[in-house]
């Protein structure tokens, strides 16, 4: 208001220009025709306003929970989130389920905006269980939300660029052949790539998130908030995952492996306990996957996670998963890599490696995981090096285990 009072006053004092002849205009009117003007002059300068001083980050917020319901005919697909940890082997699980002809599969969206951590509410966390308050938009739990949202409902063009970017660069390097047009995404055709992308989405009936940056804590606010929403969350043997994490560079903090497997084991602890509680109030919504089940019997795994999500197993994922594990070159599978050399090798590899000092210091730490998800303690070194075995039958928890 204030701001167009003063632009009215600038325009009467500016007699020698432009703002001046408009105002001698503007003088000559009838009243009626003043007030129009003034409104006019009034809504412009607010829209100026809000324009200039808008910060570009509110554009990708909804903090009002009812922006983010669903209605009717959006409900009428399923949305699927895979959620797992660092060297679980998510990557894996999530281009399998990427073969499924009714899904339209996104990596990781929130890969740049919070490169290493999690989310929790109104809080960010760290692989090395560190906590702190969020210090930008990006790192908001409500952020976080609002861009998985918008991907389940194929509203590509209002998320971030950091994750419009990997969302169109992950569809070219899955479909060879389809989306070439697009690996320049920083050229013009960025906007029409996008585009596309949502008119496909749209036509799938699931649509599939993988994520290693949310805590179930979160999940579960979206099982309520999603009625059509439905839950994968892998694990795996907290001593596979310490051995896989020390071999890379992103995962510095395994080498220390008191700490980084309390860190771990605390966290996939607070998580199972946010899945019991997801069973019980939501039957049929969540499923708990281990990767060394899944690695064992890839088919039967598979089989039983489609059935969950309504979608066909069919021979053309089969043969994908077949060849997923039977690399027959076992040098030219790499760190990140989703094709295996052979998966229940890998899933074991960590008995092979791991001093059985470090597998003692693991097994201190994650105790209740071990009670909750079935692994068993190595109480020697015989039994390390024995082949026996380090997982039970779990009768408690809905899943593949």
């Amino acid at each position: 208001m204030l701001a167009g009072l003063y632009l009215l006053h600038y325009m009467r004092l500016s007699s020698n220009s432009v703002w001046g002849l408009l105002w001698e205009h503007v003088a000559a009117m009838s009243l009626r025709s003043k007030l129009i003007t003034l409104v006019f002059i009034l809504g412009f300068t607010h829209m100026a306003v809000d324009y200039i001083y808008t910060n570009e980050d509110d554009m990708y917020v909804s903090s009002d929970k009812e922006d983010l319901k669903l209605d009717k005919a959006t409900q009428t697909a399923t949305f699927v989130i895979i959620v797992g940890y660092g060297r679980t082997g998510s990557s894996w699980l999530g281009e399998i389920l990427s073969k499924a002809e009714e899904s339209f599969y996104m990596f990781e969206p929130m890969q740049r905006p919070l490169a290493e951590g999690y989310y929790l509410t109104n809080m960010v966390a760290f692989n090395n269980n560190s906590y702190r308050r969020p210090l930008s938009l990006m790192e908001r739990h409500d952020f976080m939300i609002t861009t998985i949202h918008r991907v389940f409902t194929c509203q590509f063009s209002l998320l971030h660029t950091f994750s419009q970017e990997i969302l169109v660069r992950h569809q070219v390097r899955l479909n060879a052949g389809t989306f070439t047009h697009c690996r320049d995404f920083n050229s013009y055709r960025s906007y029409f790539c996008i585009k596309e992308l949502e008119r496909v989405c749209l036509s799938k009936t699931h649509r599939i998130v993988k994520t290693i940056r949310v805590s179930m804590e979160l999940v579960s606010n979206m099982v309520e908030m999603w009625p059509n929403l439905k839950v994968v969350h892998l694990v795996r043997d907290p001593r596979a995952i310490t051995h896989s994490r020390s071999k890379g560079q992103d995962f510095q903090m395994a080498l220390d492996t008191v700490s980084h497997s309390a860190d771990m084991c605390t966290r996939m602890f607070e998580d199972v306990k946010q899945d019991w509680f997801i069973q019980r109030k939501y039957p049929g919504r969540l499923i708990i996957v281990s990767y060394e089940a899944l690695a064992g019997s890839p088919y039967a795994a598979t089989g039983f996670i489609y059935d969950f999500l309504n979608m066909l197993f069919r021979e053309k994922t089969w043969f994908w998963v077949f060849n997923s594990m039977r690399n027959q070159n076992e040098t030219e599978t790499h760190y990140y890599a989703t094709v295996r050399f052979n998966s229940s090798k890998v899933a074991n590899r960590w008995r092979e490696s791991l001093y059985y000092k470090k597998v003692q210091e693991i097994d201190l730490s994650c105790t209740d995981v071990y009670k909750a998800l079935g692994y068993i303690p190595i109480s020697s070194v015989e039994d390390l090096n024995s082949g026996k075995p380090t997982r039970r039958k779990v009768d408690n928890i809905e899943g593949y285990l």
